[in-house]
């Protein structure tokens, strides 16, 4: 249950006994990253607390907190909320209500949407009463009507003469490859090769060599019958998977392909917002950017390499001892661009970290950076 005595910047110290800083210290080496660079330990540990807790203490109706406010410490207790099942009642909506409904179910659809958050995946938004510089939200690069929603948002741009274009990347841990190329597609400024051929293991590693491993008859009938497309989808990778001079092999797959800027591709400048939770796609689609000189970035480095990422397929498996499910990516996903020392995140053109002052007071000061940057002659809309 909420205590409506917390307020906003209240230090938690510990949660039944359990401080912060011993889950931290507990939890912090399971954490996999794109190479050396800490920033998306912490940030990803910060999204993740209530999880961690819950591997300690497991479901509790009630917990004791200690929290510290202005540094005068207190206990509280927060109890499980009791939720009863309300009743159902049928409404009649007026007319434009039901316009208003059925827009919203097709925004949901086209930008995507997260029902816990109650947020779009990807907003576009005009900082300026003149729509010159706007601001591009995407908070990952999986839900959503991509093609569409990005062939929209950068005719728009262009209708309203926009100049300069803010593409948020914060806190986006990534998603699909051919998500971020499209909107890349849209910023690039001459031909272009989005990815190097992916790196992989061998020439059938890319099989699903546990295709028939189920214990589940239903599952395994299923399986059989389809059989034919494993094994097309087998040969094909086996094809187009090689082996180069340096005894390696590499998958040769579409997004390597030469691919060309759009006719209606945005011209003016382009600021990307980063932390240490853009990850993986995030931190391709920004390295791409980076290094092809195409955006000024502000905020943090990113948690994914700038050097590339392990991903593509992420089947699941089973450890036979342990029995803890495992997940990691099959290919080495990167850039034709590259940094030294190899590891490190997509670095800031200008490094801002937010301050708790910042978030108590609601200020976002790598936004209040930027508009600063670009000068007084836009004002902010009403």
């Amino acid at each position: 249950m909420a205590d409506s005595t917390l307020k906003p910047g209240t230090e938690i110290l510990a949660v039944d006994s359990v401080t912060p800083q011993q889950l931290y210290a507990k939890y912090a080496p399971t954490f996999a990253s794109d190479g050396f660079n800490t920033t998306f330990h912490d940030r990803i540990f910060n999204k993740r607390f209530a999880s961690y807790f819950y591997f300690e203490k497991g479901v509790r109706d009630s917990l004791l907190c200690q929290v510290s406010y202005q540094g005068i410490p207190r206990s509280v207790w927060l109890k499980m909320p009791f939720s009863k099942k309300k009743k159902e009642v049928s409404k009649v909506l007026s007319t434009q209500a039901k316009r208003e409904q059925k827009a919203l179910e097709k925004a949901k659809k086209l930008q995507g949407y997260d029902a816990v958050t109650k947020l779009f995946s990807k907003e576009l938004r005009f900082e300026t009463s003149d729509s010159a510089v706007a601001m591009l939200t995407i908070r990952d690069f999986v839900k959503g009507k991509y093609r569409r929603f990005y062939a929209d948002t950068f005719s728009k741009l262009d209708s309203q003469k926009t100049k300069v274009l803010i593409i948020d990347l914060r806190d986006n841990t990534g998603g699909n490859l051919s998500d971020i190329q499209c909107l890349y597609s849209y910023l690039a400024e001459k031909d272009f090769h989005f990815v190097k051929p992916a790196l992989v293991t061998s020439k059938t590693s890319l099989w699903h060599d546990a295709y028939f491993k189920t214990q589940s008859p239903s599952q395994f009938a299923l399986r059989v019958l389809g059989t034919p497309g494993w094994l097309v989808y087998n040969s094909i990778t086996s094809l187009i998977t090689h082996k180069k001079e340096d005894g390696r092999y590499y998958f040769y797959y579409p997004p390597i392909w030469k691919k060309h800027p759009k006719t209606d591709r945005f011209k003016g400048k382009v600021y990307v917002l980063i932390n240490g939770c853009s990850f993986s796609a995030s931190s391709v689609l920004s390295a791409n950017l980076k290094g092809s000189g195409r955006a000024i970035f502000v905020g943090e480095e990113t948690g994914g390499s700038y050097n590339g990422c392990v991903a593509g397929q992420m089947p699941s498996f089973t450890l036979p001892g342990s029995k803890l499910k495992l997940s990691f990516g099959l290919l080495e996903v990167a850039t034709l661009y590259s940094c030294l020392p190899d590891g490190r995140g997509v670095m800031p053109d200008t490094r801002i970290i937010p301050t708790l002052d910042d978030r108590l007071k609601g200020v976002d000061p790598e936004v209040q950076w930027v508009m600063e940057e670009v000068g007084g002659n836009h004002s902010r809309p009403e």
